[in-house]
């Protein structure tokens, strides 16, 4: 099953695997969110708050 996460802003759309990041991705991700430098490490810690933070689940799909 896949789940779309939507930018609270009506910006990019991600598509995940449900239980799993991608690293790259969340990079992109992060660093395209408004308020988050390029010098913020990629963690799965980050990645789970920034899009905890700035995407809103649109449920599975």
């Amino acid at each position: 099953m896949m789940r779309k996460l939507v930018n609270r802003k009506g910006g990019r759309i991600h598509m995940q695997v449900l239980g799993t990041l991608d690293l790259a991705l969340c990079g992109r991700f992060i660093l395209g969110s408004p308020g988050v430098g390029v010098g913020v490490p990629v963690t799965c810690l980050t990645c789970k708050r920034i899009l905890a933070t700035n995407t809103k689940d649109t449920g599975g799909e």
